[in-house]
């Protein structure tokens, strides 16, 4: 499965500083996550919120997990090799989910910016 073939189907989108951040809404999306992807491309990234725990079973490449406190600052960024699980940890809210090397640092705060509105988002706008 392509990047973009994966992308189509997680509709919520947003931007993290440089990073296109597709974000995993329903219960089929959040379990199937970057499986099926060759790759993670560098400018990409996987939110999961209200989420304390990821793994990396099936998958054909490492990411970095960007561990995020519910105001979604970094509290931690655990290097997840192929074949991995990563249990919950405590005050983990977020699970941020980018390719290797591309994780912010360790106490900043991530602004996050909508790339493209939630359907709730705009049924809001309207009706205000």
């Amino acid at each position: 499965m392509s990047v973009a073939a994966a992308s189509v189907a997680l509709v919520r989108r947003v931007t993290i500083g440089r990073l296109q951040v597709s974000v995993a809404q329903t219960r089929r999306e959040r379990s199937r996550g970057l499986l099926g992807l060759d790759e993670l491309p560098v400018d990409r990234a996987l939110l999961l919120e209200r989420c304390r725990s990821v793994h990396t079973v099936g998958m054909r490449f490492p990411i970095d997990a960007v561990l995020l406190d519910r105001g979604f600052r970094v509290l931690d960024v655990r290097p997840m090799p192929p074949g991995r699980i990563l249990w919950p940890r405590r005050g983990v809210r977020h699970v941020l989910e980018v390719p290797p090397g591309s994780a912010p640092p360790i106490g900043v705060r991530l602004r996050i910016s909508p790339a493209i509105p939630r359907p709730e988002d705009e049924a809001r706008a309207a009706s205000s």
